[in-house]
């Protein structure tokens, strides 16, 4: 029988070899977690989750790698950064796609490092499951503690295109916009005719653009621009070209562009002639005889021409152009300062020049100049209100003798208004202008005729009424029956070809009178600008606007070749007094009355 002193030490006895053989498990297990690190995935398929904008903290052994997973959609950028207390290039981070393979840096983009930081990242190409693989260097003498960073980047609507067979294809003359990154790579393509030109202008906001790389249809680089900026560069080949950005960014910042890329087609009409289209300059060389460039417009489309004289050496040398309508006639309106309109001179090398359409067509541009000699042609087109055309007065716009109406010209725009009149009506016209130049008013008369495409004129000539800067009033009488017209143009002091591309808007209100006692021609405000020789012929009378014409006066009843002079004398029918004779026919009814109750008395009374 075991006493309970004897038993107490066996229990002991137990118990201490139990703990001793708990105590080594305990041991060994701390010593291995401690030299493999196995808290985190050693392979791939073993890969540890974090979520998209994380952070994990861990420790890694020299030599090892720990591996994560993030689930990632097509168009995403990723940016994975390591951060740790190891001086050098202790700890590194790639990045690999859903099938385990390595996602290599596109040019320009790198696995590089931000403040001394290991940084990965990459435009994400297909949706799925990718790789974080953290790295230590084999030749650390202990672990190390690193902090593991991840987060997305929303891009634009082109990505991915960060390879040649990816890029987007674009219009050429359209303005495309997007954000990129230090890893992001954007590739963009365009279809052009052997011989076309084409040209790129970028914009960067919140950073810059590296240079801009044009590819040929055979994948072959043939120009490179390190300004961002591709001048007229000539296509050897029909196909597709591929244009290629990136940007010159940090790791980790992003930026805003946008670009526009154009190119000239080399398509021709049964004439020979070179299509152009508004947004895409045409280059070219001058011939022996004109260069033709056709352009379709409609009726009251405004058409605007720029010429320029390209790598111009020699100040003598110039080139000049002129605009032709469907029926092959001269047309475009000249301004009165006319150096460097439609053409080129000693002091600038560009030549402006435009017109309004007066029918619908096909217009065509000649350029001309010495043989050989480069230049750039580009044309813009614009609605320039519902009015045009009514350049002319046989054009003109019809509007009531009291009426207010609005519109806009250009430097190359003339409105003709037209109204009715009566001789003898006074019509006052008042004006408001506001734009870009001075404009000014002018009156013609019933037989004011058109101005020739190329005169300088911009009033209505020898049948000029009268003229007033836009913003002044106008006051006129008509001094014969007919259609009078309103013209609203620049103001011929300050009229030049920059002025052809700015407008101005305007506002004219007529009131028309109808005393018919004088005719006289004049001028509300004072005017400065009125003609030398202003005119109005009517018959065998000239009116000038000094001068008074007196009309003769007719009696209402009496037609106008019967006038009245101070000896005739009139009959006049005579007229009853209303309140005489009312009161006349009170006193007959009053009378009859008390004739009546008179006899009734005597009657009463045994009268007989």
């Amino acid at each position: 029988m075991v006493n309970i002193s004897s038993f107490g030490r066996v229990e002991i006895v137990i118990l201490l070899i139990i703990s001793l053989a708990a105590g080594g498990v305990i041991v060994s297990t701390v010593m291995t977690a401690t030299g493999e690190s196995t808290d985190t995935g050693d392979t791939h398929s073993q890969a540890t989750e974090i979520e998209t904008s994380g952070t994990v903290t861990d420790e890694i052994a020299p030599g090892e790698a720990d591996w994560y997973t993030v689930d990632l959609t097509a168009g995403e950028g990723l940016t994975a950064q390591i951060r740790s207390n190891s001086p050098g290039k202790g700890v590194g981070v790639a990045l690999y796609d859903p099938d385990g393979v390595p996602i290599q840096p596109t040019e320009g983009g790198d696995a590089s490092e931000s403040n001394g930081q290991p940084v990965s990242g990459a435009v994400i190409e297909r949706s799925g499951t990718h790789y974080v693989k953290v790295t230590a260097d084999s030749s650390r003498s202990g672990p190390v503690s690193y902090e593991l960073s991840v987060s997305t980047t929303k891009l634009d609507r082109h990505d991915p295109n960060e390879h040649q067979s990816q890029a987007v294809s674009i219009t050429p003359g359209s303005t495309v916009s997007g954000v990129m990154t230090d890893y992001d790579q954007e590739y963009f393509a365009v279809d052009a005719t052997a011989g076309d030109a084409l040209s790129l202008e970028t914009i960067a906001n919140g950073g810059s653009l590296g240079p801009v790389t044009v590819f040929g249809p055979d994948g072959e680089k043939i120009h490179t621009a390190s300004d961002g900026t591709v001048n007229g560069v000539r296509l050897p080949d029909d196909g597709r070209y591929v244009i290629h950005l990136a940007a010159d960014l940090k790791p980790t910042e992003t930026l805003d562009y946008s670009f526009k890329a154009t190119t000239t087609a080399e398509q021709t009409n049964t004439t020979g002639s070179r299509q152009i289209t508004p947004g895409n300059p045409i280059r070219g060389t001058t011939d022996s005889k004109p260069t033709t460039h056709t352009i379709d417009l409609t009726k009251g489309q405004g058409l605007s021409v720029a010429l320029t004289h390209e790598n111009r050496t020699d100040h003598s040398e110039s080139l000049s152009f002129s605009i032709s309508d469907p029926s092959g006639a001269e047309v475009g309106a000249t301004p009165a300062d006319s150096r460097g309109a439609y053409s080129t001179t000693p002091g600038t090398t560009t030549a402006v020049g435009g017109v309004v359409a007066d029918q619908t067509g096909t217009y065509t541009i000649s350029v001309t100049g010495d043989p050989n000699t480069n230049y750039s042609l580009s044309v813009e087109t614009d609605q320039i209100d519902k009015h045009d055309p009514n350049e002319q007065p046989g054009t003109a716009t019809p509007i009531e003798g009291n009426t207010t109406i609005a519109g806009v010209i250009t430097g190359y725009d003339r409105d003709v208004y037209a109204t009715e009149l009566q001789a003898g009506q006074t019509i006052t016209v008042s004006s408001t202008a506001r734009g870009g130049f001075e404009s000014a008013l002018w009156v013609g008369g019933p037989n004011a005729t058109a101005q020739s495409h190329n005169s300088q004129e911009h009033s209505f000539g020898e049948t000029t009424i009268t003229g007033a800067p836009g913003g002044s009033d106008l006051t006129f009488t008509a001094n014969q029956t007919g259609t009078y017209f309103f013209k609203v143009a620049p103001h011929p002091t300050t009229s030049s070809a920059p002025m052809f591309h700015k407008s101005v808007s305007y506002k004219i209100t007529t009131a028309v009178s109808n005393d018919i006692s004088t005719l006289n021609v004049s001028s509300g405000k004072q005017t400065t600008i009125t003609p030398t020789t202003i005119t109005e012929t009517t018959n065998s009378t000239t009116v000038t606007p000094t001068e008074t014409l007196t009309a003769p006066i007719t009696a209402p009843n009496q037609s106008s070749s019967s006038p009245l002079s101070a000896g005739d004398s009139t009959t006049e029918r005579p007229m009853i007094n209303v309140g005489t004779g009312a009161l006349f026919a009170f006193g007959s009814v009053f009378a009859a009355f008390a004739c009546v109750g008179a006899i009734e008395w005597w009657r009463q009374s045994g009268g007989h």
